[in-house]
């Protein structure tokens, strides 16, 4: 069982968002060293999923990570605005692990060819789950949009300073075709048949 912390920093609209699968109160004082106010548990998540329920929340409030210094993990945000955030991720995070787990079970079964009548429940899940993947392509294009200014702006350098980094780095990738076409007894001998279910919406 694991911990998800939510320090504030003294008396500001600053808070950390860490987690730890040990003691809460002996991660604050590690923390406090570095800190030049003191930090006090706003909340504590107790979980089984920490990563899981951390990830969520730092992704939840991307856009108010702290730039006024380079400590990690600290979000610029009222404590108002922070509560609903973090029940949010309580009740959510509690559906989704258990729907998670559930959708992993049935990926390994084998399906039995037959196609199920829709009821009202999955046709509003189903217009639901359109609008949210109507969503997504729309934000995944502004995503795009706005890092290619920022790789502009960059250009041929490392990047731009507490921004964001576009370094060259060298990736060794297995050219399979290749190999089929060279070895291809080799390449069959490492060759592994698997079954997947494939999740498409009509």
């Amino acid at each position: 069982m694991g911990y998800v912390y939510v320090l504030r920093s003294g008396s500001e609209n600053l808070f950390k968002i860490g987690r730890t699968d040990g003691d809460v109160d002996a991660r604050i004082r590690q923390l406090a060293t570095g800190n030049p106010h003191p930090l006090t548990k706003f909340d504590v998540i107790q979980t089984e999923h920490d990563s899981l329920c951390e990830t969520y929340l730092h992704r939840m409030l991307r856009s108010r990570k702290s730039l006024a210094s380079d400590a990690r993990e600290f979000f610029a945000i009222t404590p108002a605005e922070l509560a609903p955030v973090i029940r949010d991720a309580r009740e959510f995070l509690a559906e989704f692990v258990a729907k998670q787990a559930e959708a992993d079970r049935l990926a390994e079964a084998e399906t039995d060819g037959v196609l199920l009548k829709p009821g009202d429940p999955e046709w509003s899940v189903y217009r639901s789950l359109l609008a949210a993947r109507e969503e997504e392509d729309t934000y995944r294009y502004q995503r795009q949009l706005l890092e290619n200014t920022i790789k502009i702006a960059i250009g041929r350098s490392d990047g731009l300073e507490s921004l964001a980094t576009w370094k060259t780095q060298t990736v060794e990738r297995l050219d399979q075709a290749a190999l089929k076409s060279a070895q291809p007894d080799v390449f069959k001998m490492y060759a592994k048949t698997s079954r997947v279910r494939v999740f498409r919406l009509m």
